[in-house]
């Protein structure tokens, strides 16, 4: 049979709102990522060429050190007075022009070039009439090397080309000639400079791709990063929010709950008290007018009917008017046990619908004569939830007959309390809160929260009303009254739909 289930919370509970995300994080990262980028690409640049104008000047300065050496142990005679003053008559000799070729031997050179210590050109591996003048960068070299400093400078594509002739990034370095071999261990003197000239191109090459290798491997791999991070910032704000909206939503219907439990107690103990006020006093002060009437005959006698009227008319006050307010405030029989105090309740409303009890095996060896385990507080609730339910099936339901089951079930550790009319039924979707309220359902739903316990109402138009609640519970050998604080049973997260419940 098709039923429209709604757990009651999620029908009288409504949103608070959405969360939004914000992004500013994200756009901070990504900002901080684009700049520590652009640093990296800045100084990786100037690192590179510093790397191989260090790594390719050491090499330089190897290879001129063995030039020199091979010039002195060539036969060339570079300490006379004839060169120092006009070096020109030496490297303008064939001889000399042998040497240097067979000192590049071996060397990784484009060309060599020889100056005077005046910056004059004096010999050139691609002929004097390529070589330019020294200027810029150059000429601070080679003035560098006079002072007996070794200096390397690299050069662009397009500066090499220029003055070079070469059509490739290079690496120029200078060192002094002088007139003795290196490590002779006698002072010298310098006669001219040499310079040797290296394509640097594949190392600035490798540089450069090693260099955006490593950008590459930052930039994505921090984009990776802040991406996870930024998901899992995401996902711990919106589980964040969800709890906080549940919170918030969980506060709202305890503070609603709470005024209306306090509304409630304060209409009945209004309604107590107008009562005690209007009829119970009313009736009290016509005995007692009654009894001031009875006075003693001629000879003493006292009209013994009218003080049994008076008797009898006090003890119906006390049966009904009475007991009936105190019922009302607290029934006594809850004392006794939930099963005693249900089927108490069925009898003293059947006589305005018919109303059948079954108390499950469980249930009624959960409490033995004398002794109950339930907690009061939680036989309380369920008495007042079945007394709202039948009575909403009396004021509303043009129900023939209502059906109450009190079961326990020991593997779940779970009260069950199922109540089941015949009458005309309804939608609960199609329902407002205010009409829920004139319903009694949310005061069903409050008692049902009170006790930690999860209330399913199943209705459809034409097909009856059951109201299932469901109360965690596992028994102690000793009766637990509500004073303790441990004795309260933990509220279930998530509410069981219905059709989870209806086996039990």
């Amino acid at each position: 049979m098709s039923s429209n289930t709604a757990p009651l919370s999620r029908l009288l509970s409504r949103p608070i709102g959405k969360y939004s995300y914000l992004s500013q994080p994200l756009g901070v990262g990504l900002f901080a990522i684009l700049i520590i980028t652009a640093a990296i690409l800045f100084f990786g640049d100037s690192q590179v060429e510093r790397s191989v104008v260090r790594n390719a000047g050491s090499e330089h300065e190897r290879d001129l050190l063995r030039f020199s050496e091979t010039l002195h142990h060539s036969g060339l005679d570079l300490s006379s007075s004839e060169v120092r003053e006009d070096p020109f008559a030496l490297t303008a000799t064939s001889a000399f022009d042998a040497a240097v070729k067979r000192s590049l031997f071996g060397l990784r050179a484009e060309r060599m070039d020889i100056y005077s210590l005046d910056g004059v050109a004096l010999y050139s591996t691609e002929g004097l009439q390529n070589t330019a003048a020294l200027s810029g960068s150059a000429q601070e070299a080679l003035d560098a090397a006079r002072g007996g400093q070794f200096t390397s400078f690299l050069r662009g594509t397009s500066s090499s080309r220029e003055d070079l002739g070469v059509g490739a990034e290079t690496l120029q370095s200078f060192a002094v000639l002088f007139n003795v071999a290196p490590g002779s261990g006698i002072a010298g003197h310098p006669v001219m400079v040499a310079s040797i000239t290296t394509d640097v191109a594949d190392e600035l090459t490798a540089g450069y791709a090693t260099l955006w290798l490593v950008v590459g491997l930052f930039f994505f791999g921090s984009l990776t990063i802040l991406a996870v991070v930024h998901w899992a910032s995401v996902r711990s704000r919106a589980r964040l929010q969800e709890a906080n909206d549940a919170l918030a939503e969980q506060y709202v219907a305890v503070r609603d709950s709470r005024e209306r439990m306090i509304a409630a107690a304060d209409a009945t103990k209004k309604a107590i008290a107008e009562e005690l006020h209007g009829s119970v006093q009313t009736r009290l002060f016509s005995l007692w007018t009654r009894l001031n009437g009875v006075v003693p005959g001629p000879e003493g006698q006292i009209d013994r009917p009218e003080l049994a009227a008076i008797a009898d008319e006090l003890d119906e006050l006390r049966e009904n008017d009475i007991r009936g307010l105190s019922h009302r405030l607290h029934p006594s029989i809850v004392r006794v046990g939930a099963a005693p105090a249900l089927r108490s309740l069925c009898d003293r409303l059947s006589g305005e619908v018919e109303v059948n009890l079954n108390v499950g095996a469980s249930a009624a060896e959960l409490e033995p004569p004398g002794a109950s385990p339930i907690p009061e507080r939680v036989r309380l609730a369920v008495f007042r939830i079945a007394e709202l339910a039948i009575g909403n099936t009396i004021k509303h339901a043009s129900a023939k007959s209502c059906n109450v089951s009190w079961s326990y079930s020991s593997t779940r550790q779970q009260l069950l309390l199922v109540v089941k009319d015949d009458g005309v039924g309804f939608d609960p979707d199609a329902l407002t809160t205010a009409e829920f309220g004139g319903l009694g359902i949310v005061n069903i739903q409050d008692y049902t929260d009170a006790i930690g316990g999860t209330a399913v109402l199943r209705s459809e138009p034409g097909r009856g009303t059951v109201l299932t609640v469901t109360v965690p519970f596992e028994p102690v050998e000793t009766e637990t009254q509500a004073a303790k604080p441990n004795s309260r049973p933990e509220r279930p997260s998530n509410i069981t739909p219905f059709d989870q419940q209806k086996a039990a």
